[in-house]
C-alpha cells in the first residue's frame, strides 16, 4: 500500500509568511504553476484513489493533478489544516507583538495550546488520525491513494505514523508547497520512499 502525500500550491498568504489556517485561501499563479508540475510528475503513476482537504487550495491543486485521472477527488474536512483561530491570516512578528506570552506557550506546547479560537495539535491529530485509520482499513495492499493536505497535516503524519514519535513534529522536514513524498506501508509500519520536496 503507498499513499502520496501532497502540500498544496502556494498562495497569495503563503507567499507573505501569514499563518493561514481555517481560511479559505485560493492558488495564486506560482501555486497553479506547482500544482501543474505535480500533474507532470505523477501523470505516469497508478493512483487509484484521491483525497483533498476540503478547503480551495487544496481543491485547486487536487483537481489540477486530477485531471488526468479517472476519479475526481474527495473532499475530506478531517484533513483541513490546524485552525488558527484569531491567528488566522497573521504572521509571526504579527502575533508576537500582539500576544508574545500565548504565542511562546504555543510554539513550546502545541499539544496543549492552542491558539486563541482555534486546535491543540491534540485535537488535529484526533480528526486526522481516526480518517486515516479509516483510509489504511479500505485501501488493499496493492492500491495507492494520493492525498493533498496542507505543511501542519503532513509534518504530523511524518512525526506521528512514520518516525512513530509525535514529539518530533517540529523536527521532522516539512513538504514545501506543491512537494510530495511517497510513502508505503509494509505490513508493520510506514517508510519514506520519495520525497520531492
Amino acid at each position: 500500500m503507498k499513499w502520496i502525500w501532497i502540500r498544496h500550491g502556494e498562495t497569495d498568504m503563503n507567499a507573505q509568511g501569514r499563518y493561514v489556517g481555517h481560511l479559505d485561501a485560493r492558488l495564486n499563479q506560482k501555486g497553479r504553476n506547482q500544482a501543474l508540475q505535480l500533474a507532470q510528475q505523477l501523470k505516469n503513476v497508478k493512483i487509484d484513489r484521491i483525497y483533498s482537504s476540503d478547503l480551495t487550495r487544496c481543491m485547486e491543486t487536487a483537481g489540477i493533478i486530477a485531471a488526468s485521472l479517472p476519479q475526481q477527488p474527495t473532499p475530506i474536512q478531517a484533513l483541513r489544516e490546524l485552525d488558527f483561530g484569531e491567528w488566522d491570516g497573521f504572521s509571526y512578528d504579527d502575533i508576537m507583538r500582539a500576544d508574545p506570552h500565548h504565542a511562546q506557550q504555543w510554539y513550546q506546547n502545541p499539544f496543549e495550546v492552542a491558539p486563541p479560537g482555534g486546535e491543540t495539535l491534540a485535537m488535529l491529530s484526533k480528526r486526522v488520525d481516526d480518517w486515516l485509520r479509516q483510509l489504511h482499513r479500505s485501501l488493499q495492499d496493492s492500491q495507492t491513494a494520493a492525498i493533498v493536505s496542507h505543511g501542519g497535516v503532513v509534518r504530523w503524519f511524518h512525526s506521528r505514523w512514520v518516525c512513530q514519535d509525535p514529539t518530533r513534529y517540529w523536527d521532522v522536514p516539512g513538504l514545501g508547497h506543491g512537494s510530495f513524498m511517497v510513502v508505503s506501508w509494509d505490513g508493520k509500519s510506514w517508510s519514506i520512499q520519495e520525497e520531492a520536496t
